[in-house]
């Protein structure tokens, strides 16, 4: 029994210590110059909006966004990756700081405190370049095989898909959902725009300019900062919302962009 017990707190120690620690700043006021935040990462990343690193730039978009932001208003920035539920966690227990996300993608997302909107993530449909066919929204899909990711939803298309108008057809990722398309084994695909052109550049297959992008979205969500409400960030959350449009003005937000096109 006692070495049972021993054991559990051997395993204790042991996950404590892999959880990261409270941010160095954590009694003094949030909006304090030279204040620390720990910017937590989905672990797997989501190229090109996040990028596996330990820092930055080069992070993925929105981390870049937010070191350019925190470094105009004299914040720094500690990054951490850990795995999608487990960051969701940390930073409603206030482990960690800051996760970027779209709101509506979260579970009661009065949890955590917002910043306003920061960067649009657009479904589009997508076809080969050489396709005759017009493809513009869900209308214009009828007969065709679309190409799909597993385990995604896509609610513009739902009743499309549901009554079998369009037949879906799965692929585990957007770039093996691209291979599939562009050679010929599905007619379009509904793809995240800013995803499939990383893909594309990434994977050499002869850029975005192999595909055409539908002009309308079939979906679109506002990606934005999420702060734990362990700690008030509100006020500087409301000097981060003007720095950030300031970045929109200024050209420095498009610069950040075009790094990842």
């Amino acid at each position: 029994m006692r070495r049972v017990v021993l054991l559990l707190l051997a395993l204790a120690s042991t996950l404590a210590a892999a959880l990261p620690p409270a941010p160095a700043s954590a009694q003094g006021p949030t909006d304090a110059p030279g204040v620390t935040l720990v910017l937590c990462c989905p672990e797997a990343g989501w190229p090109p909006y996040n990028v596996p690193c330990a820092s930055g730039p080069g992070c993925g978009i929105m981390p870049d966004i937010f070191l350019e932001a925190a470094r105009a208003l004299g914040a720094e920035v500690v990054i951490r990756n850990f795995p999608e539920k487990r960051s969701l966690l940390l930073l409603e227990e206030g482990r960690v700081d800051v996760y970027s996300k779209a709101k509506q993608w979260v579970t009661d997302p009065e949890r955590f405190a917002w910043s306003t909107p920061v960067l649009p993530s657009r479904d589009v449909l997508a076809v080969p370049a050489d396709c005759p066919r017009a493809i513009d929204g869900p209308a214009d899909l009828a007969g065709l095989r679309l190409g799909t990711v597993l385990g995604y939803s896509y609610p513009a298309l739902e009743e499309a898909l549901a009554s079998g108008a369009v037949t879906r057809d799965d692929a585990p990722d957007t770039a093996s959902q691209l291979r599939k398309l562009l050679h010929g084994r599905t007619d379009a695909a509904v793809v995240n725009e800013l995803v499939a052109r990383w893909v594309l550049r990434d994977q050499g297959e002869n850029g975005a300019d192999a595909l055409r992008f539908s002009r309308g979205a079939v979906g679109l969500a506002w990606l934005r900062f999420a702060f734990t409400r362990a700690r008030d960030w509100e006020p500087f959350i409301a000097r981060l919302d003007a720095e950030i449009e300031r970045m929109r003005a200024d050209g420095r937000l498009q610069a950040i962009l075009d790094a990842y096109r």
